[in-house]
């Protein structure tokens, strides 16, 4: 049953998490548009210049010296993602009024915090389909039981129900322990052979 799941759970995580990444790059499309102010925040770019616009992905805004402390920055990335060019410079805070202008701290690091957890789901859900693919793919749809086959029976064993016989294969599971004993009326409830 579990193998069965991953069948559809490991690909639909895969697809739905590639598909959250294009819906985040058009939606940078889209804020360049109309929120610029909010996007050079989210990126604490802070000066506008001529040249191709990097992307941090990581770091520490400094508002009062304008600048990112510690961060590792990708060059010409923010442009290609904002307008699927390496070359076009992105709008900076510097373009903003003073007064007009949002935080930039905390946007951030929380979208850089949502895109870090972005990459890690589609990391971990494409690896699980690649590990994962030679057991969940090979996997029989229908539960064997290799005791049951041993023994005789035809080893198909689908919803607890034993087709040689027509009845529940739920008893003969249970320890005698279970809560009732072999010596009251089991033959009843396990049905006569």
């Amino acid at each position: 049953m579990a193998r069965r799941c991953l069948r559809i759970s490991l690909p639909t995580a895969l697809l739905f998490s590639l598909l959250a990444a294009v819906t985040g790059h058009d939606s940078a499309q889209k804020l360049v548009e109309t929120q610029p102010a909010k996007l050079a925040a989210m990126e604490a770019h802070f000066e506008s210049s001529d040249e191709p616009t990097g992307l941090y992905l990581f770091g520490w805004p400094d508002v009062e010296r304008e600048r990112v402390v510690g961060g590792v920055r990708l060059p010409r990335l923010l442009s290609f993602l904002v307008y699927n060019d390496l070359s076009r410079p992105v709008p900076g805070l510097d373009q903003i009024p003073q007064e007009d202008r949002p935080p930039v701290w905390l946007p951030f690091q929380t979208f850089h915090l949502m895109v870090g957890i972005g990459t890690i789901l589609i990391v971990v859900a494409g690896l699980a389909n690649w590990f994962g693919s030679a057991d969940a793919w090979n996997a029989p749809l229908v539960a064997v039981d290799p005791r049951r086959d041993a023994a005789g029976g035809d080893g198909r064993e689908s919803r607890g129900l034993d087709h040689r016989r027509g009845r529940s294969t739920t008893m003969d599971r249970l320890p005698v322990g279970a809560g009732w004993r072999a010596d009251d009326g089991a033959a009843n409830v396990r049905g006569t052979e």
